[in-house]
């Protein structure tokens, strides 16, 4: 193969070996999923947030989804305008919510402050009829 690709992966082996960008990618997303969790609650929506690791999702409905079956009853109406929301506030995330948002350990606090703030704006957005 090429040796500046090989090198390249090599080094991100090496970086990943010790536990630590995990590590600090699934602490993010824990604060990102209890902001979010904050927000819908503050905004009084019926909404829930699944989270494994640094993966998570929201869903609305009240609890979260235990299988597809549960997850199809959510309202997507709901999360569109939620969606579209978080995009009028610089937060691009997937378009559905059978997708699942990844944080990453090249995320920051400051960023993960930044999706929450427009979360609490978003949530209630979303809700508004």
């Amino acid at each position: 193969g090429n040796p500046l690709v090989m090198a390249a992966g090599v080094a991100m082996l090496d970086a990943l070996a010790d536990g630590r960008a995990h590590q600090r990618a699934q602490q993010l997303a824990g604060h990102l999923e209890n902001g979010f969790c904050a927000a819908i609650k503050r905004a009084e929506v019926p909404a829930s947030v699944t989270r494994v690791g640094s993966m998570l999702t929201v869903f609305f409905r009240a609890e979260p989804p235990a299988d597809y079956a549960q997850a199809r009853e959510s309202d997507t109406g709901m999360f569109a305008r939620f969606h579209t929301a978080m995009l009028k506030r610089g937060i691009l995330l997937p378009p559905s919510q059978f997708e699942t948002m990844f944080v990453s350990s090249a995320h920051t606090e400051a960023v993960i402050d930044e999706t929450v703030r427009a979360a609490h704006e978003a949530f209630r957005e979303a809700a508004a009829p």
